[in-house]
């Protein structure tokens, strides 16, 4: 009984590292280039909850019809979607678009859904 239970939370501590592992794929560093963006970006830098530095783009639109919190997924950072960020742009909408902890030029750090998920409802606020 103990031999199976101690086999059981192996098998289960496992998953949970393989879901980390497999799951998010941060990339660190600075994002691509703005040097061939067609829009305006304005660089921002702000710490979490936790106490982590952040980064993320606000681009904002003239005349805008609103703002869009853009959570660019779990691989790769902000950079790679720098033409989704146009195409909203071109729409008429304000975009802000952050990188998770361990993305980008966010500090370092394991990504998780929960801290991802609380700050997404923070930038909400923000933006």
């Amino acid at each position: 009984m103990i031999a199976g239970l101690f086999i059981f939370i192996a098998l289960w501590l496992i998953l949970l590292w393989f879901e980390q592992i497999s799951v998010y794929k941060p990339e660190v560093g600075d994002p691509a280039p703005l040097e061939s963006a067609t829009i305006e970006v304005e660089e921002v830098s702000f710490i979490a909850e936790d106490g982590v530095l952040l980064h993320g783009w606000w681009i904002p639109a003239k005349d805008a019809k609103g703002t869009m919190l853009y959570c660019h997924g779990n691989a790769q950072n902000l950079g790679a979607r720098h033409y989704v960020c146009e195409a909203l742009h071109e729409l008429g909408v304000n975009v802000f678009i952050f990188d998770y902890r361990g993305y980008g030029k966010a500090e370092a750090g394991h990504p998780n859904a929960g801290p991802i998920a609380t700050r997404a409802r923070r930038m909400n606020l923000f933006a």
